[in-house]
């Protein structure tokens, strides 16, 4: 199946991917649930093997992303702060995922298990950080999307509280403070879910901003 998506959206284009290092992709409708990276080539590798790979919502926000100053520099740079969450040990490459990206970032912090509860990632954000990364497991409610949430770990010793309850979520994130966040991304489970829009994508949380 890899193969053929490959024949039919990469193999008419390829000559012009020779000299790139990122390729844009502009999803519409069902293609937004294609995972790009995992097109197999024709030489049965993985198309993330050979391009840097993004994807973006309309060719219009490509466009001014690619004016942003910020994203003429490739990697981090010194005065960027990141910090990387990895709550679930039962997700092993989720955590071996956030042991390697904050390898890349000398000023990068890192919390790890079953110990790092719902209390302790509030704390920590309300720090200022540059751009964060959840690796960890999450749940989408698709019915009241302001549910939707990051799952983290409970603290024994503050049972009963409301923002104990080892979900983080949308409208808990919404209120807090991160405007000096530049980026956050999420490796979580379902965070690729929701209601597909034309011309927009698939949107977890459409009408609560």
């Amino acid at each position: 199946m890899g193969k053929r998506f490959y024949e039919y959206l990469i193999e008419p284009i390829e000559n012009y991917l020779s000299d790139g290092e990122l390729v844009y992709f502009i999803p519409d409708e069902a293609l937004n649930y294609l995972p790009f990276a995992a097109i197999a080539t024709s030489d049965s590798t993985y198309l993330i093997e050979d391009f840097a790979i993004a994807v973006v919502q309309s060719a219009e926000i490509l466009r001014k992303l690619l004016q942003r100053k910020n994203l003429e520099k490739s990697g981090f740079t010194d005065g960027q702060k990141l910090l990387v969450i990895a709550a679930n040990d039962f997700l092993m490459y989720a955590t071996a995922e956030a042991k390697a990206v904050a390898n890349l970032q000398p000023k990068s912090e890192i919390l790890l298990g079953s110990d790092i509860t719902e209390t302790i990632v509030r704390k920590k954000l309300s720090n200022p950080y540059s751009v964060l990364l959840f690796s960890n497991y999450g749940k989408i409610d698709a019915k009241k999307p302001a549910y939707s949430a990051l799952v983290l770990n409970k603290d024994p010793n503050s049972e009963g509280e409301p923002e104990n309850d080892a979900l983080l979520m949308v409208h808990e994130i919404q209120k807090m403070n991160l405007s000096l966040t530049n980026l956050v991304f999420l490796s979580a489970c379902e965070s690729a879910s929701g209601q597909l829009y034309r011309g927009e994508g698939t949107l977890e949380c459409k009408g609560l901003f």
